[in-house]
């Protein structure tokens, strides 16, 4: 079956199992909107490292209720980082999401040749696009 829209994208991977997601630095308010929305319609479950208390600010003002979420609470953005790198790392999540902090220092922990991610040799970004005068998803790759 030939995907065409994010409907059917979100239908596709509603069918699949859940993961978890550690949210590196997750105290921003746009971040947390996102992995509301993706746990409330079953698609995911969410760590989030960061600030407590920024994080529960933050969620306020998008009137989110993080008290169903598993919170680390961690002010330092490299030691957050760390911490979501490890929480994959162990297996405890399948995903890492990059929150309120530094793109640099994201790929630092994630790149780390000890303590990261780095299985294999290539690391790709992907981005989906969906636009109402094309009949298909646009895909872009390493967009730098």
């Amino acid at each position: 079956m030939s995907i065409k829209s994010f409907k059917q994208l979100l239908n596709r991977v509603s069918e699949m199992e859940k993961h978890k997601i550690a949210v590196a630095m997750a105290q921003d308010s746009e971040v947390l909107l996102a992995m509301h929305a993706a746990q409330s319609a079953g698609l995911a479950e969410a760590i989030l490292v960061g600030d407590r208390d920024e994080i529960y600010r933050q969620a306020e003002k998008k009137h989110i209720d993080v008290q169903e979420y598993e919170i680390v609470d961690i002010k330092d953005e490299q030691k957050s980082i760390w911490e979501a790198v490890e929480l994959v790392r162990s297996g405890e999540a399948q995903v890492i999401m990059k929150g309120l902090c530094s793109t640099a220092n994201f790929l630092k922990g994630i790149l780390n040749k000890e303590h990261g991610l780095r299985a294999a040799e290539l690391l790709s970004h992907l981005a989906i696009f969906e636009s109402p005068n094309y009949s298909k998803l646009l895909f872009m790759s390493d967009a730098a």
